[in-house]
């Protein structure tokens, strides 16, 4: 990756070789990426912006084209936004359609992460009560014993 300082420049070329303004549906940015929402990518779009003078690589996920520039993409997200017309404040658009069985797994993840954090806590009482166990003839006077298999067996 060349440095580049002319970032006006790199986002031009950017939006040139992905099809102009009228192929980009939206642009945001997140830390090091700028990310394009197109209607179609173009043959071998990938290949040349990953060319351009400070671009680090080209990611295509999620129906965005994701353009790696690294900590200077806020100075290219203006210049594109800038060239688009982008609103600061512009309303939400339409993503693309995930398909069923990826809609299916995301519902199904949402609803079993919190549970997540109470079965690896569980599994370290348990951990615990296998320890303790195993050390029998050390706690054979200790109450907390039948407390832990209560908390096991329920």
């Amino acid at each position: 990756m060349a440095k580049v300082r002319d970032y006006h420049k790199l986002a031009l070329d950017i939006i040139d070789v992905v099809g102009g303004q009228k192929n980009i549906v939206n642009a945001t940015r997140c830390a090091t990426r700028l990310r394009l929402v197109l209607k179609e990518t173009p043959e071998g779009a990938k290949e040349k912006v990953s060319a351009l003078a400070g671009v680090i690589t080209v990611v295509e996920n999620n129906g965005q084209f994701q353009v790696v520039i690294g900590t200077h993409v806020g100075e290219v997200y203006d210049s594109v936004a800038e060239a688009l017309h982008l609103d600061a404040s512009a309303q939400e658009i339409e993503q693309p359609k995930q398909n069923i069985v990826n809609r299916i797994i995301a519902t199904m993840s949402a609803v079993f992460a919190p549970f997540v954090y109470i079965l690896a806590a569980a599994g370290l009482l348990q951990g615990a009560l296998i320890l303790i166990t195993m050390a029998d003839m050390l706690f054979t006077l200790c109450m907390y014993i039948p407390v832990f298999h209560r908390m096991r067996k329920s």
